[in-house]
């Protein structure tokens, strides 16, 4: 998770990305210390952080491809093809590849790990609210406290960066055969998102989640030039019937300045 959204020189700026692609870049080619950089697919913005860095990097670099369809076994077969090719690569970085049995460990500990780190739906007072959006930074993860002291609180955190990207628990008995294929399944069979063709499956599952912590309204939680956030705005009102406030980051922007914690309370005030 990048550290902020704002320049940090002397790493050269990237243009034609959206803010948090900017970020992204410069966190990557300010760690000298990586074996190796990995980049998804899953937006334009990305692609182009990879073609940046790229050129701009010693580092091995890795370029994930990930489907937009999913339906289609063929989509779930591509994905599974791309994880072997990403374990060549972290091969090729220095890295042992694993036995079924230690991957499936691993996959095991992981899942505990998520388990343990849910988020708590204690009894509250506060107004409930869910946070949408793409990805987070270090800089934006002060929302949660804004929201708490205007009189709300976030018991969904639905960004990229959130609880809605985590994959489905593990089957057990697939797990033991074919490790890998149970990985994929888990993570490309299972995670909502909005980038996918078509996406009703993420609105399925934010409906069901809405209902499920009582949510009252919405918070969405984008960049400048995030193509696929900009177009969900609507949507996003339309499918849930719930009021959302659109909050839009560029480099400037941060949410402990005055502006966005007053737009954050008159829209709690609203909903009371």
């Amino acid at each position: 998770m990048p550290r902020s959204i704002h320049p940090s020189p002397p790493v050269p700026p990237a243009f034609g990305v959206c803010p948090y692609a900017k970020a992204f870049i410069r966190e990557v080619l300010s760690y000298q210390e990586a074996a190796g950089i990995i980049v998804t697919t899953v937006c334009d913005q990305m692609r182009r952080s990879w073609d940046y860095i790229h050129r701009h990097s010693d580092t091995p670099c890795f370029l994930l491809h990930i489907p937009t369809t999913w339906q289609r076994a063929a989509a779930a077969d591509y994905y599974l093809r791309e994880l072997e090719r990403l374990g060549r690569f972290l091969v090729a970085c220095g890295g042992q590849p694993p036995t079924k049995e230690k991957l499936a460990e691993v996959m095991l500990q992981y899942e505990e790990k998520r388990t343990a780190g849910k988020p708590s739906q204690a009894l509250s007072s506060k107004i409930p609210l869910a946070l949408v959006g793409g990805p987070m930074t270090q800089q934006h993860l002060d929302i949660f406290d804004r929201v708490d002291q205007a009189g709300g609180q976030i018991v969904l955190d639905a960004t990229e960066t959130g609880q809605r990207t985590l994959p489905a628990p593990f089957d057990r008995d697939p797990l033991q055969h074919n490790p890998l294929a149970e990985l994929a399944k888990a993570y490309f069979g299972s995670i909502p998102d909005v980038f996918r063709r078509p996406n009703g499956g993420f609105y399925v599952w934010l409906k069901r989640e809405l209902a499920r912590g009582n949510v009252r309204g919405l918070i969405l939680h984008r960049y400048v030039w995030c193509d696929i956030w900009h177009g969900e705005r609507n949507r996003l009102k339309q499918e849930t019937g719930l009021p959302v406030l659109s909050l839009e980051y560029d480099e400037t922007d941060s949410h402990s300045q005055p502006r966005i914690a007053g737009r954050i309370q008159a829209f709690l005030e609203m909903l009371a």
